[in-house]
């Protein structure tokens, strides 16, 4: 059946929608043959491919339609009617509507597997045989954590109409706020310090402004709020936060969200935050709105893994794309003639070389550079690269690696879709995979973080 297109009344280019589908508010009933990428069940009903959210491989399940489109449809999962040996109760009690979790319905066992056989698909996509390349490069070996408490920060949505305040995560597929007391994924320390967050900002005359609450607890026990704001607070909330964060010894900032840029208004102090690395004496400092790994667990382990598959001797030279406040960096200068680290920010170079100079790093210098459009330009003479891009990936500084004279890359990454297109782009240029392993740095998600060796 064809598609009427309804046309906008606003003047420029004109666009369309495809007018909804009408879907059958008759349950049905379904046999999972598969999991999504995201975790949903896929099955076939009248010969259609239907997703169904909270349903397992092997479930009969009765089911209700909630959208259709012309290939496949979408539908809610109503009574298990076989369930899965894998099946488990989530340990969230906002589970059933709150968007931050996907898999806690399923073991923990049972996510990692799925997991990995992710990032089989993803390998085994790639023609691998072609090149003559061993399709087992994936490692049965995880890097985990406990699947609970290993969020050291978080970002809440905030809803604060009148009598209304809603501090929580938004709502599967919707703006709607779920408020959340307690979240089984973040540290204890984080979830003990919710209720003094949620009194001081309740207080604030203006709490209607905030948009969003960023909190996280440091490897030292402090405390740091950060409010997104859509107009400056008045003198009086800001005396109510300075009195709030000396009580408690907690860092606070205030930004106003701006259409160029994001404004701070008001902080309480400038002492940073502090990671200290595990079973060493290693430290770097960060900020608020640096971006750090969740899961220091899962970090440790990959540093680690980092440091290992490289096979580093003091001769080598290392560029760390996408460095940070030097989370890599840092570690492996202990082991190599040099490393220079690159990131797009001005203010995380910057702290990055403070973080160096307060580990007396003379070998590890840092620079600013624009990675989406590829190599550096004076990159120095180096042997090997790490690569630890954002969820867009590494295209542009992937295909140029081939000009370079690099023999090792390594390869964390945070989106096996970006991942497998810049793998493709590497073994076109004579690199070989050797192995890809995951990290488990997302518990109770369908999120998979991995590693991966490229040589040549």
């Amino acid at each position: 059946m064809s598609q009427k297109r309804r046309f906008s009344s606003n003047k420029g280019p004109r666009t369309f929608k495809p007018i909804k589908r009408e879907v059958s508010a008759t349950p049905f009933t379904i046999k999972i043959d598969s999991l999504s990428d995201d975790g949903r069940g896929v099955g076939r009903h009248q010969g259609k491919v239907v997703f169904v959210e909270n349903a397992l491989i092997g479930e009969e399940v009765r089911a209700q339609l909630v959208k259709s489109y012309k290939r496949y449809d979408e539908a809610r999962c109503l009574d298990i009617l076989s369930p899965s040996v894998e099946r488990t109760d989530p340990s969230c009690q906002y589970y059933a509507e709150c968007g931050g979790c996907d898999v806690q319905h399923l073991s923990y066992q049972a996510q990692l597997t799925f997991k990995v056989q992710k990032i089989e698909q993803l390998v085994s996509d790639l023609n691998l045989d072609d090149l003559n390349i061993d399709r087992n490069v994936v490692s049965d070996e995880v890097l985990m954590s406990p699947p609970t408490g290993y969020r050291h920060r978080a970002r809440f949505s905030v809803n604060a109409k009148g009598d209304l305040f809603q501090l929580g995560f938004k709502r599967s597929e919707s703006h709607r706020v779920i408020d959340v007391e307690y979240c089984p994924i973040l540290s204890k320390e984080l979830n003990d310090s919710l209720p003094i967050i949620r009194n001081s900002i309740t207080s604030l005359k203006n709490r209607s402004q905030i948009k969003e609450v960023s909190v996280c607890i440091d490897d030292d026990k402090r405390l740091g709020v950060q409010l997104m704001i859509k107009n400056e607070l008045p003198n009086a909330d800001i005396k109510a936060l300075q009195q709030f964060s000396e009580h408690t010894n907690c860092r606070v900032e205030v930004i106003r969200s701006a259409k160029v840029h994001d404004e701070m208004q008001w902080y309480s102090d400038s002492k940073p935050f502090v990671y200290k690395y595990a079973n060493t004496e290693q430290f770097y400092y960060y900020d608020l709105g640096d971006f750090t790994q969740v899961n220091r667990v899962v970090n440790e382990q990959l540093v680690a893994r980092v440091i290992e598959l490289f096979d580093l001797n003091p001769g080598d030279r290392i560029a760390d794309f996408y460095c940070g406040v030097g989370n890599f960096s840092l570690p492996i200068a202990e082991h190599v003639a040099s490393v220079t680290g690159y990131e797009w920010s001005n203010a995380m170079v910057e702290k990055a070389k403070s973080n160096a100079a307060s580990a007396k790093l003379t070998n590890a210098c840092f620079e600013s550079a624009d990675l989406s459009k590829g190599v550096p330009a004076g990159l120095p003479d180096i042997n090997k690269v790490l690569l630890d891009p954002p969820r867009a990936g590494a295209e542009m500084v992937c295909k140029q690696l081939g000009q370079t004279r690099v023999t090792h890359c390594v390869y964390v990454s945070c989106n096996p879709v970006t991942f497998q297109r810049d793998a493709g782009l590497l073994l076109n240029l004579g690199f070989s995979m050797k192995t890809v392993q995951l990290a488990d740095m997302f518990p109770q998600t369908r999120h998979c973080e991995l590693v991966g060796l490229f040589g040549r």
